[in-house]
């Protein structure tokens, strides 16, 4: 079977920063920062994809898996504050 993935669209870097990409996650976070950013949960990506109709069909799209739970985590929970908010609820 075929794995699909999602496709992200790079941000190119911003004016004065060095060209390249921007990436969504700082590589060393604050304190605080660890504290507020979610950790991901198999569970809870469950929970928030099945209350959701749009998540529900990228799940379904992307095969139904473990793999697929982790794309929609990085790409939205990750990326998207209103999930990011409602998936910290539980």
């Amino acid at each position: 079977m075929k794995i699909k993935h999602l496709q992200k669209t790079a941000m190119p870097a911003r004016l004065g920063e060095i060209d390249g990409i921007v990436h969504p996650m700082p590589v060393q976070l604050t304190e605080d920062a660890k504290r507020e950013y979610p950790v991901y949960s198999s569970n809870k990506m469950k929970q928030l994809v099945s209350k959701d109709n749009f998540l529900t069909f990228v799940f379904s799209e992307l095969g139904k898996n473990e793999e697929a739970l982790l794309q929609i985590y990085s790409t939205f929970v990750l990326e998207d504050e209103e999930y990011c908010k409602r998936y910290k609820k539980g």
